[in-house]
């Protein structure tokens, strides 16, 4: 490989040089990521590359055959010296693949918290005050942060009160009604959220969980190899755009509405994918439990 080389990428579509403002919110920025560097592939593999264009028929390939393996013998013996028995390349056989999922860390705020956040005096910071108001709405909408930040008038539906729009994510239509303090926030905007890049906002949605003095220690546990690590935070230092969709399917939850119609307004497909986003402790749902109970027996 060259790396001498320079290459000028702009006009290409690139992420990395063609959607800075969009990334990062300013122009001029020089930016570095190690996932699309710059630098031209070996020319071994472009010509391999033009060699199947020029066969000029795209279908599925086998892997299971000895040029393949061939390759990876020539790898080990060119790099490591190492003569590898072809024998044991076996064939990838994908029925006995699983992806091993540990409990999420994700935390959610409660309508008290978020009514504490609500009523912080913000008046000595005007972009922060933006984001407290993005995040509320958020967190009474269910909307991913994609979808926030692109949220503007043609989306409101002011006769209904009706949030309609269709999910960038996903490409899923949702129908969201406009509740509690989702109404006063877009009224104060001209019902055009402020659009705020994601690093600012995760940035300094933290300092609002701060402000609201969101004190209560979370242990976070994660897997390293064998090897598991402890770590203590305080709640307001795991706060994210993420606690948005996961704080409002989490109280609307808790506050009785039924999960298949709670699932039509966050757009999720499954229902074990909802489940994903519900924080709900083991007291949470014993205390769920018998507040249903005592209402049947009413």
């Amino acid at each position: 490989m060259n790396f001498d080389t320079v290459i000028d990428r702009k006009g290409t579509y690139c992420t990395q040089w063609d959607y800075v403002k969009d990334r990062f919110g300013k122009d001029g920025l020089l930016p570095f990521t190690i996932s699309d560097m710059d630098f031209q592939a070996p020319k071994e593999i472009i010509e391999a590359l033009i060699k199947r264009v020029n066969h000029g028929v795209f279908g599925y390939s086998r892997w299971n055959h000895e040029d393949f393996k061939n390759s990876i013998e020539f790898w080990y013996k060119s790099r490591f010296n190492y003569q590898i028995d072809k024998g044991v390349i076996p064939p990838i056989d994908l029925k006995h693949f699983k992806v091993v999922e540990e409990e999420t860390d994700a935390i959610y705020l409660s309508e008290k918290e978020l009514s504490t956040i609500h009523e912080l005096d913000l008046s000595d910071d005007k972009q922060l005050e933006e984001i407290r108001d993005v995040f509320i709405t958020g967190c009474f909408t269910g909307l991913r942060y994609s979808d926030l930040s692109t949220l503007s008038p043609e989306h409101i539906d002011l006769d209904n009160e009706i949030i309609n729009l269709k999910q960038r994510k996903v490409h899923k239509a949702v129908i969201i009604p406009m509740i509690d303090y989702v109404p006063e926030i877009l009224k104060k905007y001209n019902y055009d959220l402020p659009k705020i890049p994601r690093y600012i906002f995760n940035e300094r949605v933290k300092e609002l969980g701060r402000r609201a003095k969101l004190k209560q220690k979370i242990e976070v546990v994660r897997k390293k190899g064998k090897e598991r690590e402890k770590r203590v935070y305080e709640k307001w230092e795991m706060i994210s755009s993420h606690t948005c969709r996961r704080s409002f399917c989490t109280n609307m939850y808790l506050s009785g509405f039924p999960a298949g119609e709670l699932m039509r307004i966050s757009g999720h497909k499954s229902p074990s994918a909802f489940m994903r986003y519900i924080k709900v402790d083991n007291l949470q749902a014993a205390k769920r439990l018998k507040e249903l109970r005592a209402k049947l027996a009413r």
